[in-house]
């Protein structure tokens, strides 16, 4: 069947304008082989004076097209590199910040001690050392060795020592009687102070009972808080009247 005018004029519009070439049309009835060598040799140079690249959107090339895009103006340059980093927030250090204000190794610092200022415990083949000053005892729990920890579990305190002849450190039953003392003339009950304290019912029942035999001392702070009383007054060691009392 013979093609009719307007089949011609079709095949002619979507074929490449170049002769011979059999590519289909993409631009200005170029194939995209050729249309980019008419870009190149035929089109509108760029409009930034002394660019010789030839213009693609608004009358720029590529490349000042972008930095208008970009800047809102086609001559702007990018600064080259980074910015310079303000330095590190802690006083009289010149490090380049990292983070949150603080250079590297006082971000490290704050991220695992909550305080940018805080060194890390001195560290031995067999572990961490006690933080005490002039202890090179090894580490055992909460920053001492079994040493302080112990005296830290028993007053409070790691620096005090139990001196020949002294009362024994409070137990737990001791603690559990003076708590109990004291909650009974605030005349309170355990779901009162369970709940002042922020511990359960069932914690404050087995201190007062002394089956927990070393409570810690948040918790001991939370009894006193709850209480009404000194911390100190609750560690002090009760008088034989007030337990024949109970």
């Amino acid at each position: 069947m013979p093609k009719t005018a307007s089949d011609t004029q079709r095949v002619s519009a979507q074929a490449c304008a170049v002769e011979d070439c059999a590519s289909p049309a993409m631009a200005r009835g170029y194939c995209s082989k050729h249309y980019q060598r008419w870009r190149i040799v035929e089109a509108d140079p760029c409009a930034i004076g002394g660019c010789g690249s030839p213009a693609v959107a608004r009358g720029f090339c590529h490349k000042h097209y972008q930095r208008r895009r970009t800047h809102g103006d086609p001559l702007k340059v990018a600064p080259q590199g980074r910015a310079p980093s303000p330095p590190c927030v802690v006083e009289g250090c010149e490090g380049e910040h990292e983070a949150y204000g603080y250079c590297s190794v006082h971000y490290k610092r704050w991220k695992r001690h909550g305080d940018p200022h805080k060194v890390a415990q001195p560290q031995t083949a067999d572990g961490p050392l006690c933080v005490v000053e002039g202890c090179d005892g090894r580490h055992e729990a909460r920053g001492y060795c079994h040493k302080h920890y112990q005296r830290w579990r028993a007053h409070g305190d790691p620096h005090i020592k139990t001196k020949p002849g002294s009362p024994a450190p409070l137990c737990g039953e001791d603690y559990g009687r003076q708590i109990r003392a004291a909650r009974l003339a605030a005349g309170l009950t355990q779901w009162t102070v369970a709940g002042r304290a922020g511990l359960s019912v069932l914690t404050v029942s087995q201190v007062e009972r002394g089956t927990r035999t070393h409570p810690r001392l948040s918790t001991l702070k939370g009894f006193a808080g709850a209480l009404g009383i000194p911390l100190s007054e609750l560690l002090a060691r009760p008088n034989s009247s007030a337990l024949e009392n109970d």
